[in-house]
């Protein structure tokens, strides 16, 4: 007969058998649920505020860009939310560069890729082979413009997602 039958359910008794063991090295069951759930709680935890911190880090990023343009810089969005021939589209992830500005740089001006695709991996890729620094890749009769602050309001709304200078 083990303790707990002994204890008629006496929780002074029930818990002196779990003090004995965990005296002998076992764990009980419910002990083991309560680390289970602390330790991904603390996961959890850990994880939102690194993405928070990730994301906040590069969100100030882009709008310190945006607040000193560079001819050249290359902004990767989705042009489907922003640019007049990939409004029909659900999406299209494509690349602008920067072509122009007027003096105070209240108007930029940018080139918009000849293509556009439908997820971010297929931008990414034209990234990674360089191909979104070379000219022939943007249509040089395609021009859009915008003010910082639509540039800006675009990174909010995480339209704009990278910049490259």
């Amino acid at each position: 007969m083990s303790l707990d039958e002994n204890s008629g359910g006496d929780p002074a008794v029930t818990g002196a058998s779990e003090m004995a063991g965990q005296a002998a090295g076992k764990n009980t069951p419910s002990r083991l649920r309560r680390r289970d759930v602390v330790f991904w709680a603390v996961l959890l935890s850990a994880g939102v505020g690194l993405g928070i911190y990730l994301h906040d880090g590069n969100h100030a990023t882009l709008v310190k860009s945006i607040a000193a343009p560079r001819i050249g810089d290359v902004y990767l969005a989705d042009l489907s939310r922003m640019a007049g021939g990939y409004k029909n589209y659900t999406s299209a992830y494509g690349a602008m560069r920067l072509v122009g500005m007027d003096d105070q740089g209240r108007l930029l001006q940018f080139n918009l890729a000849k293509s556009g695709w439908n997820n971010k991996k297929g931008l990414y890729g034209d990234v990674i082979s360089d191909r979104v620094k070379k000219k022939e890749y943007y249509d040089e009769h395609e021009t859009i413009e915008f003010t910082p602050q639509e540039l800006t309001d675009f990174v909010e709304k995480e339209v704009i997602f990278k910049i490259i200078h």
